[in-house]
């Protein structure tokens, strides 16, 4: 009986279908073809990394040289290297990983991150600018999502994965204040995967629903449906990385005011964040629908400078509706030995050069220069689709 009780409590919890798989994962057999699998691709994944053709061609470094190494030489191979890795993608080849090709922008980010290597935003008394610059680069940030309020709010972080991972750990926390003992979080199948990485890292619950077949936008009702006592967040992707399509924002918005839940709604921006927004004003675009704080029930929005805002790798900005939900994704240790510890994000020390870079470009582009860049990726977006329209057999999705 108490075997049949735990069994009844855990479909409650998950569900069937994710109740069975779990059983069957357990069962020695299956367990073992999963555990094959895995070690497989863990082992392609680690000879990948090192076979490239062109690095086989130089030696492995696996210990220190016994004497250093000349920076005449060093700067030798380095040169070569990357040479070649620009070569891969200053053709025009290359999707999803080099967002602007603008080789004088790249030498002006470079130079002003020379000129802050050292710095370290977590000293922000050694380093005063460095915090300046991050604090406006936030700001600016936010009044592109109309984050115009006192209360609106945010941080940067390392990339994408890492704004996800703190805009979750927050409304775990919140979820955790409200008694819940495993905080749900409520997305497409479509969302990006650092959602799961999320999810697995907090000991969070991720219920996954399906998009409209016709529409690829998350399902509305299958969200709707999805929402539990447990849930304490849900998230639409503005636009989702694979199909590159802006899920219902507003919809959601609606059903969580009509309800009048306790519940989240994250915005992931982060790859066409600094895209999108533009792209909305424009004339011509008018029909883009709502993604950013203008919607009221909007709590938070992740968006990659890295990516379209043309900024240096890693780094993205964080936006909080409040205070009160940003303060919930800090971490801080009183009682250490060596003093109060506290931490905004994930990591301790964080490189104030890429933070001084990203200010920099930002400043140097402006609003003009977003909205001309942004007026041409549409422009070719759209002969790219006119393209495919003129190839028997082939249609855009």
């Amino acid at each position: 009986l108490y075997g049949a009780g735990c069994l009844a409590s855990e479909i409650r919890e998950n569900g069937l279908g994710e109740t069975v798989l779990a059983i069957a994962k357990k069962t020695p057999i299956i367990k073992d073809i999963i555990e094959k699998e895995l070690a497989k691709v863990k082992s392609k994944a680690e000879e990948m990394a090192l076979t490239s053709k062109e690095v086989l061609e130089y030696k492995v470094n696996s210990e220190l040289p016994s004497k250093g190494v000349s920076r005449e030489v060093l700067m030798k191979d380095l040169t070569k290297w990357e040479e070649i890795e620009r070569s891969k993608y200053s053709r025009g080849q290359t999707s999803g990983t080099v967002y602007h090709g603008d080789r004088s922008l790249a030498d002006f980010a470079g130079d002003v991150m020379k000129m802050f290597c050292l710095a370290n935003p977590l000293h922000p008394s050694t380093f005063p600018f460095v915090q300046k610059m991050e604090a406006e680069v936030v700001a600016m940030t936010l009044k592109i999502f109309q984050g115009t309020s006192k209360d609106h709010c945010g941080l940067t972080t390392s990339g994408g994965t890492e704004s996800i991972l703190m805009a979750m750990k927050a409304y775990r926390e919140k979820g955790y204040a409200k008694g819940i003992r495993r905080p749900e979080i409520v997305a497409c199948v479509t969302v990006h995967a650092a959602f799961d990485k999320a999810a697995d890292y907090f000991g969070m619950k991720l219920v996954h629903v399906p998009f409209d077949r016709r529409t690829y936008q998350a399902d509305i009702s299958a969200i709707k449906n999805a929402v539990t006592r447990s849930t304490v967040v849900i998230v639409c992707s503005a636009p989702c990385y694979a199909q590159g399509i802006i899920d219902p924002v507003e919809e959601v918005a609606s059903f969580i005011e009509e309800n009048d839940l306790d519940v989240g709604l994250h915005v992931d921006c982060c790859l066409g964040g600094f895209l999108a927004p533009f792209v909305r004003i424009m004339d011509e675009r008018k029909g883009l629908p709502k993604f950013d704080f203008s919607v009221k029930q909007v709590t938070s929005i992740s968006a990659d400078t890295h990516k379209y805002g043309y900024s240096p790798k890693g780094t993205s900005v964080l936006m909080y509706a409040s205070r009160e939900l940003r303060r919930m994704q800090y971490f801080t240790a009183p009682r250490w030995t060596g003093g109060i510890y506290a931490t905004p994000s994930a990591a301790g020390s964080r490189p104030g050069a890429v933070i001084a870079a990203t200010w920099a470009v930002m400043m140097h582009m402006g609003l003009e220069g977003y909205m001309d860049a942004s007026r041409e990726i549409m422009q070719t977006a759209d002969t790219i689709k006119k393209g495919i329209g003129g190839i028997e057999g082939l249609e855009v999705m």
